[in-house]
């Protein structure tokens, strides 16, 4: 065994009478007064004697060794202090053994308490938000579109993100469901919407303007040549004023007016 480690166990056994004001024989008896025998039954009851947990598994294990210093024993040394023995320290001198807390008996349950009506909820529930605009007579086979916006499924926010949007931009605009697309009029038909659960189509009457960035041309079937561009969305970040002024643009490009 090295000798660092018999310096360092030297020290320690030296310094517990300053320290804790016992001796290693005093405290070798003090553990064997209280009669435990677990390695972390007797760390856990030396801790509280002002122990750090360091301290205390070296007096364990030096317990564990018949009371007798491990290195120092291996590298031939003495301590100047009596032979450490298991004798055990007149009462006076031995640390109170700590009585285990008293655990209260479980309280009774109290007794079931009979059913009662349901009683009105004390606060309102949140009001759900105002529904899209919906046309005066329903169409021969779309539905409505509330049913056309089913269709979006997770894409559903995003379809009536962009409806709430045209309406901002266009206040004069509706928005009627024909077949499966969703019909923009200003007041004639400037672009449709086909809501599907993997991308929304937006398709707009753009005349001759260019097919370049955002803008391609339109592959929504079931409309008229009137429809040349398409915006495919999938993304909220895509709804911004780039896209609103493209709307725009397709109701300055109305002559219905």
């Amino acid at each position: 065994m090295s000798r660092k480690h018999a310096e360092l166990e030297r020290e320690f056994i030296e310094d517990l009478v300053p320290r804790t004001g016992r001796s290693l024989v005093q405290w070798m008896a003090a553990i064997q007064a209280a009669d435990l025998t677990d390695k972390n039954a007797i760390i856990d009851w030396l801790r509280p004697q002002g122990m750090t947990f360091a301290h205390a598994s070296w007096l364990e294990r030096i317990h564990n060794n018949g009371g007798r210093p491990i290195y120092l024993d291996a590298a031939g040394n003495t301590l100047p202090h009596p032979a450490v023995t298991n004798a055990p320290l007149p009462p006076a001198q031995l640390p109170a053994a700590r009585e285990p807390p008293a655990v209260a008996p479980p309280r009774p349950l109290p007794p079931p308490i009979p059913s009662a009506r349901p009683t009105t909820p004390a606060y309102a529930p949140p009001r759900p938000p105002p529904p899209l605009a919906a046309p005066p007579a329903a169409p021969p086979s779309g539905g409505s579109v509330t049913t056309l916006l089913a269709r979006g499924k997770g894409l559903r926010p995003l379809a009536e993100l962009l409806l709430r949007e045209i309406a901002a931009a266009l206040p004069a605009a509706t928005c009627t469901p024909t077949g499966d697309l969703v019909s923009i009029a200003c007041p004639g038909e400037i672009g449709v919407l086909l809501i599907g659960s993997r991308e929304l189509r937006l398709g707009l009457s753009l005349a001759d303007a260019p097919f370049e960035g955002m803008v391609g041309r339109s592959r929504i079937p079931g409309t008229g040549p009137r429809i040349t561009h398409m915006v495919v969305l999938s993304d909220a970040r895509q709804v911004g004023e780039p896209l609103i002024e493209l709307i725009r643009q397709a109701a300055r490009c109305d002559t219905s007016a």
